[in-house]
């Protein structure tokens, strides 16, 4: 490794440079647990998602489709590995799919957790070329904020940065 690589290594922290900015929230409704067992990797329950509603600050709104589901992995080490796949509707016809993928836990010290609990996910949108095309075009990290056994509400924010 030749000085100048690890200089760069080991520069002071830098993640002032990422800025994150509200596209939209959802309201998820989902059905009945269902139980699929413990299986090779860990134990998994299949959540359908039934309907719901999004909204964002830049008069981005709609419905979630009632399809797809959010399937949970309990691993031995007690995180919940989530992967959910659904589509939603904006209130003008456009139908945009969801693969969202993330990672429930008991909170740490530095998670800033309200309820306990990190929730975190990463969305990845496929919308159609046009008017939604930016969805498929950058960065997102979704947070969780709130939930029960039949519903959740997840914050989508854009990151940005260099």
């Amino acid at each position: 490794m030749t000085p100048d690589i690890e200089k760069r290594l080991t520069a002071a922290d830098d993640s002032h440079r990422y800025e994150v900015e509200l596209s939209f929230r959802l309201y998820v409704e989902i059905g009945a647990e269902e139980v699929i067992g413990e299986t090779h990797d860990g134990f998994r329950r299949n959540y359908p998602i039934i309907g719901g509603r999004f909204i964002g600050p830049d008069g981005l709104t709609g419905r979630v489709i009632p399809s797809g589901a959010d399937i949970s992995l309990e691993r031995s080490d007690g995180v919940h590995e989530l992967h959910a796949v659904y589509r939603m509707e904006t209130d003008d016809g456009v139908v945009i799919a969801i693969d969202n993928r993330g990672i429930w836990r008991k909170a740490e010290a530095n998670d800033h957790s309200a309820d306990g609990h990190y929730l975190r996910t990463t969305p990845r949108f496929f919308a159609p070329k046009g008017k939604y095309e930016w969805l498929n075009n950058n960065v997102f990290i979704g947070t969780v904020d709130d939930y029960d056994e039949h519903n959740l509400i997840i914050s989508i924010h854009r990151v940005f940065g260099a």
